[in-house]
């Protein structure tokens, strides 16, 4: 009777373990779902933000605001934010710059298979105040490429990094936004999150 008990609870605990895994699982699915989306939803919106900011440019700009928003989207078009990198603990700040420089050019050369070199990149540092004792939530790279078809040629493929090693899933790439730009983002990213998971 004891042997038949265990393997009962034996049996209960498997089950519950296996609910729990299928709901993570579906729980992750779900979130996969949405982030897709916004990121979709995100190109989409820059997209059109680089267009009017471009059509403003060519027609009469009504005032000073709108010349200054259009220069500030095309000079950030060749900007990529990479998102994630894993952040070294050297002292100098020379190491960490050529720590940061080796870790983008062995994701696009070895991950990515887009050949970048250092012509191919004109500036590239970290955002945010470094300090050794401690670690920033979140490490972000800020690149420059000398032209927008290496950016483009990125982005189309940078969902591969999600069957990469697992130093380079976690990485994503986006476009280097103006600050009227991020607000409009964050915007339609919270009705889309709010509006999905009234759906769901």
């Amino acid at each position: 009777m004891d042997k038949l008990s265990d393997m009962e609870m034996r049996l209960t605990n498997t089950a519950d373990v296996k609910a729990i895994e299928e709901l993570e699982m579906k729980v992750k699915g779900l979130e996969f779902s949405v982030n897709e989306r916004v990121d979709k939803l995100e190109v989409r919106i820059v997209a059109s933000e680089v267009k009017l900011a471009q059509k403003e440019g060519v027609g009469t700009l009504r005032n000073s605001d709108d010349m200054d928003e259009q220069k500030e989207v095309e000079m950030r078009q060749n900007n990529t934010i990479i998102y994630r990198v894993d952040e070294t603990d050297l002292e100098s700040a020379e190491d960490r710059k050529a720590g940061d420089a080796l870790f983008v050019h062995e994701m696009c050369n070895n991950v990515l298979t887009v050949s970048v070199d250092t012509g191919n990149i004109e500036k590239m540092f970290g955002l945010g105040r470094w300090m050794e004792s401690k670690v920033r939530p979140l490490w972000v790279t800020w690149v420059r490429f000398s032209n927008i078809d290496k950016k483009e040629s990125l982005k189309a493929i940078v969902k591969e990094l999600r069957t990469a090693p697992d130093r380079y899933k976690k990485i994503s790439l986006a476009h280097d936004l103006t600050p009227r730009q991020r607000e409009i983002v964050k915007d339609v990213r919270q009705k889309a999150i709010e509006e999905m998971s009234n759906e769901e």
